[in-house]
């Protein structure tokens, strides 16, 4: 089986659609890559722009140096590649806005009392602030819920899990991700029920696009997720639609 492709930080900022959202601004660059580190977002790193990826987190962005630390993966034979490349790109979120950029090599180091990674901070950065779709925050007083269905194996048994719905668009869901599952990028759950209040609820198959990690105000983390739908139904992209805009009309009516 192929590896999933991975277009460079160097080609997508050619295009003249892309390379609109190309940020060059030192001190914005560093507010940023603060605020990643600050929300524990995180990043998506391809050694030498190839899979697999590692999911790694930035532990502080050091402005006196001009360095960032990240930290280290689980996986030794991961940390091998990232530390032995010349390059590596870097994709993530920060408040549903795409983020990517790219670093030069990364060598050992420590930070935050542990072992980390350090590289020069970069010179560019994307942000993607394109919206194809609106999305719709939803009610903490009455939430949607997604119930997410995890088939038998061989060694464990089919189980169900349960998550509220953050946020919801024709292009996808934000979950809080419930204790016990696992979620990874570009892992996809079939089969999934989201249960939209008076309407029937849809079937849906969800692809993991961006994962975050959130320090709540009692001091406990929270994980998110964002999803979008794979192959929705015209019949279900209609469905959600006017979800949508009947709690938007709600909402200005009460307003």
């Amino acid at each position: 089986m192929s590896s999933p492709t991975h277009i460079r930080f160097e080609r997508q900022i050619e295009s003249p659609e892309i390379s609109q959202y190309l940020v060059r601004s030192p001190r914005e660059i560093l507010s940023i890559l603060r605020q990643l580190a600050e929300k524990r977002a995180l990043l998506l790193v391809y050694p030498n722009g190839r899979h697999p990826s590692a999911l790694l987190s930035i532990i502080t962005v050091s402005e006196s140096d001009q360095a960032l630390y990240l930290d280290i993966s689980n996986d030794p034979e991961l940390n091998g590649r990232l530390l032995s490349a010349e390059q590596s790109d870097c994709d993530t979120q920060l408040d549903r806005v795409e983020i990517r950029f790219q670093i030069g090599a990364l060598t050992k180091a420590s930070a935050g009392g542990g072992e980390a990674m350090r590289c020069a901070i970069p010179q560019a950065l994307l942000r993607l602030q394109r919206r194809e779709s609106f999305r719709l925050v939803t009610s903490v007083v009455n939430p949607i819920r997604c119930f997410i269905s995890i088939p038998a194996s061989a060694d464990k048994k089919a189980k169900s899990y349960e998550a509220r719905v953050l946020n919801i668009s024709v292009g996808g869901v934000a979950l809080v991700v419930p204790e016990g599952l696992d979620v990874a990028p570009d892992v996809e759950f079939k089969d999934c029920r989201i249960d939209l209040p008076d309407t029937s609820p849809i079937v849906v198959t969800l692809k993991a696009r961006n994962i975050f990690r959130i320090t709540q105000v009692d001091g406990t983390e929270q994980v998110r997720a964002g999803f979008e739908f794979v192959n929705l139904k015209p019949a279900q992209d209609s469905t959600i639609q006017r979800y949508i805009l009947r709690i938007e009309r709600e909402r200005a009516a009460s307003s």
